[in-house]
């Protein structure tokens, strides 16, 4: 497992999950920051996905599209879409 100053990936995102559920927006950053920093751009995404989908979108149905059409906006400016794994 990737280590980021000595913390694991996993611990990044178990305190980046908390952040969000907790609406602690400046904390939320600061994992995503340092999770971005340990590689972990995928994680920060398919998280996002996740508590869209458990938290967010019931209440929000505006959201979805709107963070599907920012995540496709990244693969396109990192030249992975369209890939296939």
């Amino acid at each position: 497992m990737k280590q980021a100053e000595d913390v694991s990936v996993a611990l990044l995102e178990s305190c980046l999950i908390k952040s969000i559920r907790r609406s602690l927006v400046e904390d939320t950053l600061h994992w995503a920051t340092r999770l971005r920093k340990a590689g972990g751009v995928n994680i920060i995404w398919r998280r996002l996905f996740i508590c869209l989908s458990e938290d967010i979108g019931p209440r929000n149905h505006n959201l979805p599209p709107v963070i599907r059409s920012l995540y496709e906006n990244y693969l396109v400016l990192n030249g992975d879409f369209g890939k296939t794994s």
